[in-house]
């Protein structure tokens, strides 16, 4: 009798253990449950749930590369023009106001954005690098004078396109003003501004002006490493 009943609990044990690994086979069949993973696919490093993980790459379209090329390449335009040869024709100052200073063989205007000389030189090393900015920035003591609490900037009297070059407002008032970004990365991109200039005086209708222009990221800042005129 008691051999009986330790067969019928063997049976009842087996019959559990079936009725078991049914329900799990069925659960693992709909996706219910899954085995967790670490495995390495072609496509790079995933995490458990077999999804690329990404959190290292910094998609080159995160940021808007045309808003910073119009934010910078107009101020280093400024810089590029201020000489035609040996003759200064301006110093940088940003947006000017009109003044009564003479010393020398310049007239000067009033920074309508920078009090100190220091302050201009501050910006203009968030807009470019230290090569960019040793190569066009004027740093003759003449050039600019502090005074009264106002920074006053060297010109001399000329007009044309030259004039339009004088500051960032003028020159983005320039006619079919457009930027065009190529090779865009993470860290680095293009650009080249392009407009159309005409002037009975100087004999010019609608001559295309092209500048190229290179980014590079630099401490979470994009600075101009490179500037021509095409």
């Amino acid at each position: 009798m008691e051999k009986k009943n330790n067969n019928g609990m063997l049976v009842g044990i087996l019959i559990g253990i079936i009725i078991m690994l049914l329900v799990f086979v069925g659960l693992f069949a709909t996706g219910t449950i899954g085995f967790k993973t670490n495995a390495n696919t072609d496509n790079g490093q995933t995490s458990e749930n077999n999804q690329p993980d990404n959190s290292d790459i910094t998609s080159s379209e995160e940021y808007d590369a045309e808003s910073i090329a119009k934010e910078k390449m107009p101020t280093v335009l400024s810089l590029v023009h201020q000489l035609e040869g040996q003759y200064i024709l301006y110093a940088y100052c940003g947006t000017r106001d009109t003044s009564d200073l003479t010393k020398g063989n310049f007239y000067y205007s009033i920074s309508k954005k920078y009090k100190m000389l220091s302050e201009l030189k501050e910006y203009l090393n968030t807009i470019m690098t230290k090569e960019i900015y040793d190569k066009y920035f004027l740093n003759d003591s003449d050039k600019y004078i502090e005074q009264d609490g106002k920074l006053y900037c060297a010109y001399a009297p000329t007009d044309g396109l030259v004039t339009r070059f004088m500051s960032e407002d003028s020159i983005n008032n320039l006619d079919n003003l457009k930027y065009t970004v190529s090779n865009k990365t993470s860290s680095s991109f293009d650009a080249i501004l392009s407009f159309t200039y005409s002037s009975e005086i100087e004999g010019v209708t609608n001559k295309e002006y092209k500048y190229t222009a290179s980014f590079v990221k630099d401490n979470n800042n994009w600075l101009i490493n490179s500037f021509e005129q095409q």
